[in-house]
């Protein structure tokens, strides 16, 4: 297969293409926060599990409030009411 060790996908056959992608995308994330004196994040994967920095994101990049939430959620049910409330913003 011509330009080397490719999946079928067209990506390449190692990680690097993600790991890439995901610190370049955390940086413009952590750019996005700072602005607003928010914290860093160190993994968008592991950041954004419980949903508060996914919503502060939101409210930043829409010029929105998305309302009230759980600041600092412990119970998974609180987790996924945030992802719930980042994913029904994104939805319209």
């Amino acid at each position: 297969m011509p330009g080397g060790n490719m999946r079928a996908n067209g990506r390449p056959a190692n990680n690097s293409w993600e790991a890439v992608q995901s610190k370049t995308f955390t940086k413009w994330v952590n750019a996005r926060l700072g602005e607003h004196s928010l914290g860093p994040l160190d993994d968008i994967c592991t950041d954004f599990s419980d949903g508060t920095a996914l919503i502060q994101l939101l409210e930043i990049i829409g010029d929105a409030s998305l309302g009230r939430f759980n600041r600092s959620p412990r119970m998974r049910i609180q987790k996924v009411e945030n992802v719930n409330l980042a994913l029904d913003f994104i939805r319209g």
